[in-house]
């Protein structure tokens, strides 16, 4: 499992949440996180990317945020946000087909699930990594 929070590959362990996958750690799993390895890391927060109303249904627009270059999407009124950058050949996602819940690469058309980031045709073979958004009054913000 690959952990949103640390960016590091958490081999025998299938918790999602850094708390649970440390508390399991210092029972002696095999989950390979530590307290020491949550010490350096920065504290994630949720920045501003842009207003509700600024981006329609099935449509998606690139954003810089925390020093992160990710592409937003609107599927439905639901907001998601990825990298924006394939994984096969760094093509811009936000400037890819939109079909329901799946981006395609402009590209290559490499394809990707919009609410997960995973992979779901080639030529890429690694998905892209996804954030967490919430929607503040009509504001649209990240965390990151």
């Amino acid at each position: 499992m690959l952990s949103k929070w640390l960016n590091v590959e958490v081999e025998g362990c299938d918790l999602k949440d850094v708390d649970d996958q440390r508390q399991h750690s210092d029972l002696g799993a095999p989950c390979g996180i530590g307290t020491a390895d949550l010490e350096d890391q920065p504290m994630a927060e949720f920045l501003k990317a842009g207003k509700a109303d600024e981006i329609a249904p099935g449509q998606a627009r690139r954003v810089e945020i925390g020093g992160k270059r990710l592409a937003l999407f609107n599927v439905d009124g639901d907001f998601y946000a990825l990298d924006d950058t394939c994984t096969h050949k760094g093509g811009p996602l936000s400037e890819g087909a939109i079909a329901g819940e799946q981006v395609t690469c402009p590209w290559h058309k490499a394809k990707f699930d919009i609410r997960t980031g995973e992979v779901l045709g080639p030529p890429a073979r690694q998905g892209v990594a996804r954030y967490s958004v919430r929607v503040t009054g009509t504001d649209i913000e990240v965390e990151v």
